[in-house]
């Protein structure tokens, strides 16, 4: 049985219902106000973090260096797990910057309490994807004050997503294409959200075409995340891309989708500071499983890559038919 979150026009009818019963502003997206999407700055000489703005750069540490942006995805802040955690790993990169995107408000996690049962989660979430265009588009500033401010170039951005997080950067990046013709450098999208971003054309969800490069991690493509199969130039489905053995004893449907989707991040964090490799396979049309890997045993399968931060990007043709595999288990 499917949750009540995950079913894509659960929303609009409850929205009706509610507007139906208490009044339309009972029903509404949150203030859309520019102040509800913080910037902050973080690196191993400002563990705590400090906060920047497109007015207060030229004052800031912000070199012109790679550039890292992290953002978390419904319900979150800027000490969130994902946001806390990922933000720890990339700092140790030398000669970087660190930005973490603090979408909070926005992201209804003022709004939410443990108390909601799961249709009302479910109108949350509805309402916080129709903030998920602004927040882009204010990322999207921000991004082209570095360039013009400290002269950090689109090619120097990486931006690392979680779920709504990642539907954002793909709002961020297809922003700044329209309006300079440029493309960030790289997308890294951590099981980025399915809810709301299944249907539609690539104008309306992350795909290939909002960076240089997109890298995409399916840990609960069949619950939370996105099944759409190829979004990105590298398409990861860990351990088949919808059930996490860390996850297997959680007997609640929703609790074990939230591990499940989680694992994504906590993947990434991994890869970061180690060197993992993954095996190519290839899609079955037919199969709830994304594909059928290759035996990972060791020594590895035939021409592992690495994955992750370390992944080998180039456009050479022979290199990208190898990275733009489809793969699915850890060697």
């Amino acid at each position: 049985m499917k949750s009540p979150i995950l079913e894509g026009g659960v929303f609009l009818v409850l929205c009706a219902l509610i507007i139906s019963v208490f009044g339309e502003e009972e029903c509404v997206p949150y203030a859309l106000k520019s102040t509800d999407v913080g910037f902050y700055q973080f690196s191993l000489d400002l563990l705590s973090g400090e906060e920047v703005s497109v007015d207060s750069l030229d004052a800031s540490s912000i070199k012109t260096a790679k550039t890292y942006i992290v953002i978390d995805g419904f319900l979150s802040n800027l000490t969130t797990p994902m946001s806390r955690t990922v933000k720890d790993e990339l700092i140790k990169i030398p000669e970087s910057n660190v930005i973490v995107v603090d979408w909070g408000p926005l992201s209804g996690s003022t709004s939410y309490t443990g108390s909601m049962n799961p249709l009302e989660v479910g109108v949350l979430y509805d309402q916080v994807t129709q903030n998920v265009p602004l927040v882009g588009q204010k990322i999207a500033d921000f991004v082209q004050a570095l360039k013009d401010k400290k002269n950090i170039q689109f090619s120097q951005v990486h931006v690392v997503g979680f779920s709504l997080g990642a539907q954002i950067g793909a709002v961020a990046g297809l922003e700044l294409l329209k309006r300079s013709g440029e493309k960030l450098a790289r997308i890294s999208a951590l099981d980025p959200a399915g809810p709301k971003y299944k249907n539609g054309g690539p104008e309306n969800r992350l795909d290939d075409t909002d960076a240089a490069f997109v890298d995409v991690y399916h840990t609960n493509r069949l619950g939370f995340g996105n099944d759409r199969k190829n979004i990105g130039h590298a398409n990861f489905y860990i351990n088949g891309g919808n059930q996490q053995p860390e996850c297997e004893s959680i007997t609640a449907y929703v609790e074990k989708g939230i591990c499940n989707h989680q694992f994504s991040w906590k993947f990434w964090n991994l890869a970061v500071v180690n060197d993992i490799k993954v095996c190519p396979c290839e899609l079955k049309l037919f199969s709830k499983i994304a594909c059928d890997c290759k035996d990972c045993e060791r020594p590895p399968c035939e021409n592992p890559i690495r994955t992750g931060l370390n992944l080998l990007i180039t456009y050479a043709k022979y290199i990208f038919e190898i990275v733009s595999s489809v793969v699915d288990q850890v060697c």
